[in-house]
């Protein structure tokens, strides 16, 4: 699920990127604020904000740079995914079967005794008792 979603925002990211409307917007608020500052600092007239700040340039690069790091971040999540599964299983069912163990281990070790054929009974005996002193 996490790997659905981090594909649409790629998918969704990439098409808000390559909009020209985006470049348009980022271009008209440029020359607004170069506008804004040349009233405070009349040198800055001279310059051209748009043509140093080269927009289509750095909004490629801004995508790129996003695609990398969410494919990256789909890489890990996939690596690690299966890992932190086996975490959380284990952190949830050792204290589980801990505690039963503890409750029912006299009962679950007569059950063991009833079920073992009688000519093991001795060995098994001598097995649980090894075990539980372990």
């Amino acid at each position: 699920m996490i790997g659905e979603e981090l594909g649409t925002l790629q998918y969704n990211i990439q098409n808000s990127l390559s909009d020209p409307e985006l470049a348009k917007t980022i271009s008209d608020n440029v020359d607004a604020f170069q506008e804004r500052l040349s009233e405070i600092f009349p040198q800055i007239q001279q310059i051209d904000l748009k043509s140093q700040l080269n927009i289509e340039k750095g909004i490629s690069g801004a995508a790129s740079w996003i695609m990398n790091y969410i494919g990256q971040l789909m890489k890990a999540i996939t690596t690690y995914s299966g890992k932190v599964i086996l975490i959380g299983v284990a952190i949830f069912l050792i204290p589980f079967i801990t505690f039963f163990l503890l409750k029912d281990g006299k009962l679950m070790k007569q059950t063991l005794l009833n079920i073992v054929p009688e000519k093991y009974t001795k060995t098994t005996q001598e097995l649980l008792q090894t075990i539980d002193h372990q």
